[in-house]
């Protein structure tokens, strides 16, 4: 009985490893550099004249090949391609560099994608470089309006959602795991913030604005977990309550514990049923599915 029970507490584990790497296994075609922050990503069947959703993935902080290759493999598997954008500290340090990478993802979308519908998948702070690219199509409608149109879903997953304060601690946890140097380099952040109010905090308010209320009226999907210290729960429910006084069609998946960024490795059986649930609701999707 007892090697009973030690086998079945053995095979647990096992079957969510086999799911994360059956849902997310590594990305067989190398990616096209658009850019040094851009990167397509296309199936080895894929047409120029795809009709199915481009994935804009907007990814984390310093987000490694390999680990934006997995959820390249994930979209590839549904059927569509992606393009990702690489976020750097200083896009976040100096909003002018997220706005000159939003316009550069502009000019490449009208370029070469300018009839795909558009889904956006976007990450941790890159939900961020997403706010200011939102927040760009409204400012510059006549240039960039089509884009927008375009965009057919949304999803916002480990969202740095509160205060500039939760967004400084995302970008401190990301750049050192010592807690000496995020105490010194956190107050040098804050530092830097008093001296460029006028460029960098009031930029942030009117991203944070802008996402409440200027998000595109799509599909919209959120995942997050309690125990995400970059992420205020209170405001993603702020966001949420928002977004369905827009009547959003918004869809959360919340855990008591995952991982930052993380949450595809962590419960990847939850997170891909969700995730599939989401993309059927999604006119633009389904022929891919």
């Amino acid at each position: 009985m007892f090697r009973k029970l030690l086998r079945n507490l053995i095979k647990a584990p096992e079957a969510l490893v086999i799911a994360y790497r059956m849902a997310s296994s590594e990305c067989q075609s190398k990616p096209l550099q658009v850019s040094p922050n851009l990167q397509l990503w296309r199936r080895n069947d894929s047409s120029p004249k795809s009709r199915e959703p481009l994935v804009l993935l907007f990814c984390w902080l310093n987000a490694k090949p390999r680990a934006i290759g997995k959820y390249c493999s994930v979209y590839h598997n549904r059927g569509m391609d992606v393009v990702s954008i690489r976020s750097e500290a200083s896009h976040f340090l100096w909003p002018t560099k997220s706005l000159a990478l939003c316009e550069e993802l502009f000019v490449y979308i009208l370029k070469y994608h300018a009839s795909q519908p558009l889904l956006v998948h976007s990450f941790s702070i890159g939900s961020f470089v997403y706010s200011v690219a939102a927040l760009d199509m409204i400012k510059k409608s006549s240039r960039y309006g089509l884009i927008r149109q375009h965009i057919c879903g949304q999803i916002f997953d480990s969202i740095v959602a509160g205060s500039l304060n939760h967004m400084s601690t995302g970008l401190v946890k990301t750049a050192t795991h010592n807690t000496i140097a995020q105490t010194l380099l956190r107050n040098s952040i804050n530092g830097y913030f008093a001296l460029t109010h006028n460029h960098t905090v009031k930029f942030y308010n009117r991203a944070i604005r802008t996402c409440h209320r200027d998000i595109p009226n799509v599909p919209t999907l959120v995942f997050y977990s309690l125990d995400d210290p970059m992420c205020d729960f209170e405001a993603v429910n702020d966001l949420e309550s928002s977004w369905k006084s827009r009547h959003m069609d918004v869809t959360v998946q919340c855990w008591d514990k995952s991982i930052h960024a993380g949450h595809l490795k962590e419960h990847p059986e939850e997170y891909l049923s969700t995730l599939d649930t989401f993309l059927k609701k999604l006119a633009c999707a389904k022929s891919a599915l």
